[in-house]
């Protein structure tokens, strides 16, 4: 029984991992022409809530209905991931960043 639970738990581990992956792939290209096309996306989740980190992305250049599918996928993973090995985190708030077209990509604000 042991064995199936660590060999699920690394199956949810590489899958996370492609999942994240496929979110920095389908945010890479961040061209834009203004700043109403550079979108923020909450992605992931930590123990205590609220997301584990931002993306920015260009809504010119993504597909979002398919990007909000794999965030949201990979969000219901983490979640699953974390309590199953009983993570914990820092419970302080991740303030939302602000995006910005710059030099025509989009681009986190200072």
């Amino acid at each position: 029984m042991l064995n199936q639970l660590d060999g699920s738990l690394a199956q949810l581990q590489v899958d996370t991992k492609q999942l994240h992956q496929r979110l920095q792939r389908l945010t890479e290209n961040k061209s834009c022409q203004q700043n109403a096309q550079c979108k923020i996306l909450a992605v992931g989740h930590r123990p205590c809530g609220g997301p584990e980190q931002y993306l920015v992305y260009s809504s010119q250049t993504t597909d979002e209905k398919l990007l909000a599918i794999t965030s949201e996928r990979y969000k219901k993973l983490k979640q699953e991931q974390q309590q199953r090995l009983g993570l914990r985190s820092t419970c302080q708030i991740m303030p939302q960043p602000v995006a910005a077209c710059q030099q025509q990509q989009c681009a986190l604000l200072p």
